[in-house]
């Protein structure tokens, strides 16, 4: 085996040595940890630069992750795509898309510096030259960091994902704090921060990548590059709508209104995207996942459960954020960001909407249809702009958070609507917990203490008992007993965690914890 044959063998390995549940909550927890080092460097920047200050800020961050996210022609998520699968040697896939990012990166920002004059009279009128030219300068660093990061996710090496992720948080919040404690506290030197930041991200990034890999091939593959491109670009289209669909809105009350509104309705948005922590991690690392997976049973199965604990998660947390907006606002920030407590309040349910449709839009990219996610993402954007030019004139940056939860919730309805047709399952299935998830949690927690996976493991056993009882194959029951307990399945199977299945396809001792209902169409209900 050569050495370019071994490098794609053990990406390839990845999935089956990975478990979705230790690898989601690792991702989880890493998201945690960076969205709190986010969160204290928004109370800092907003405590230090006020309402003004803040609101320059955060949109000196947004220009590159808007451009990045706009000229990256979908680099990114072709690059996790390319690695889950497996066609290319891993050396190769990162040398050619580190190679193409670096380009991409530099010809935007130069063609960005150009609009500079338009984007100086513009939305971006609040921010100096100076600013503006620190902001740009952090698009090809931020491009390059999206590519390996991708590169990672689909080498399904979560543990150096996750440590990317917090170390850049870390890096931006240390950043500020060494800028301000020595130059004071400037929108100039957060900015400078956060370039420094991306810097040392994409070194640290390169050289981890290189190690997974045994090395780089820095010689493009034109074949690659033309794979890459027509997966990307069908990304690329839905990536950049959707990032429009909860981003232009800063935009527009820019344009209309000022940049202390900016800083107002940033802060309420920083605080409600922490509910995204859950359905942020579980979708990262749904999509390799699922891109890798070739048992469209398992597949079927393995969603619906993914998505409907997400949807319970992210609600339960949504609901705790408004009982305690209004303290929580005036406790972590200033009496002068006392008007974020309604954008925050307006942005909750559409918050909720929005992380169960993350999930499905993931499952459908996965299945190699991304141009549906941009139809999708489309169809979002556009009642989102026509919302924003008809309420941010009158109500100011909470219409600015209606508008994005009804946008939100367009794209809930439409990938729900889609992912039923094309994978068979039932809303009920997708959005409905089932008191067999209660059984899942406390599996799920057992298993941390086992380095158990009961999600994997549950959709491993259900296409098994499926196609067996539609085959005819189980007319009888079979058992199999634990220490205490005997179990039978025909057509349902209890299980804590699990049982695995031999070669033989008879199941192995190990002890299951969660009752499965498989009706006759093959659709997945859960009962206990």
């Amino acid at each position: 085996m050569t050495t370019d044959e071994i490098s794609a063998a053990t990406v390839k390995e990845a999935p089956a040595q990975t478990s979705f549940f230790r690898s989601s909550v690792g991702v989880f927890a890493s998201n945690a940890t960076s969205g709190l080092l986010v969160f204290v460097t928004t109370i800092v920047t907003a405590r230090l630069l006020e309402p003004s200050g803040r609101g320059e800020f955060a949109l000196g961050v947004l220009i590159p992750i808007f451009v990045v996210t706009l000229i990256s022609l979908g680099l990114a998520p072709a690059t996790t795509y390319l690695v889950a699968q497996g066609e290319y040697p891993a050396r190769e896939v990162l040398g050619t898309c580190i190679l193409g990012g670096a380009v991409i990166g530099v010809v935007g920002a130069l063609g960005l510096i150009g609009l500079v004059p338009w984007l100086h009279e513009g939305p971006l009128k609040s921010l100096s030259p100076r600013e503006l030219a620190l902001s740009i300068s952090a698009v090809p660093l931020g491009l390059l960091a999206a590519v390996l990061q991708g590169f990672l996710l689909g080498a399904q090496r979560f543990r150096a994902y996750n440590v990317s992720v917090v170390g850049q948080s870390a890096l931006v919040l240390i950043g500020v704090l060494v800028v301000f404690g020595f130059l004071g506290p400037t929108v100039a030197g957060a900015l400078l921060a956060n370039v420094m930041a991306y810097a040392i991200l994409c070194i640290g990034l390169v050289l981890t990548c290189r190690l997974s890999t045994g090395g780089i091939i820095w010689l493009p593959s034109w074949s690659l590059l033309h794979r890459a491109a027509k997966y990307g670009i069908q990304s690329h289209v839905s990536n950049v709508l959707t990032f429009l669909g909860y981003r232009i809105d800063m935009f527009f009350i820019g344009a209309f209104l000022s940049s202390a509104a900016v800083g107002v309705y940033s802060v309420a948005v920083a605080t409600a995207e922490r509910a995204w922590l859950f359905s942020f991690a579980v979708s990262t690392v749904l999509f390799p996942r699922l891109a890798g997976e070739t048992n469209a049973n398992r597949r079927k199965a393995f969603t619906p459960v993914v998505s409907r604990n997400v949807l319970l998660m992210t609600a339960a947390v949504c609901l705790l954020l408004f009982v305690v907006s209004r303290p929580l606002i005036a406790l972590l920030y200033a009496t002068s960001f006392a008007k974020s407590v309604g954008p925050l309040q307006a942005l909750l349910p559409g918050i909720v909407l929005f992380s169960v449709g993350r999930v499905l839009a993931n499952d459908i990219a996965a299945r190699g249809r991304p141009l549906v996610n941009s139809c999708i993402a489309g169809t979002s954007v556009v009642v989102n702009i026509g919302i924003n030019l008809v309420l941010i004139p009158r109500y100011g940056v909470t219409g600015a958070a209606w508008a994005s939860s009804v946008s939100y919730g367009i794209l809930f309805l439409c990938a729900m609507t889609y992912y039923c047709i094309v994978s068979g399952n039932t809303v009920r299935s997708v959005i409905l917990p089932t008191r067999s998830d209660v059984a899942l949690w406390r599996s799920a927690i057992a298993g941390l203490r086992r380095l158990d996976d009961p999600l994997a493991r549950s959709a491993e056993i259900l296409p098994d008992a499926m196609s067996r009882r539609l085959s005819g194959r189980s007319k009888s029951p079979e058992t199999w007993r634990t220490k205490s307990h005997a179990y039978s399945v025909e057509g349902v199977a209890e299980v804590s965690p699990p049982p695995r299945l031999g070669k033989s396809g008879t199941f192995k001792d190990e002890p299951v914890i969660l009752r499965h209902a498989i009706d006759a169409e093959g659709v997945e209900r859960e009962r206990q």
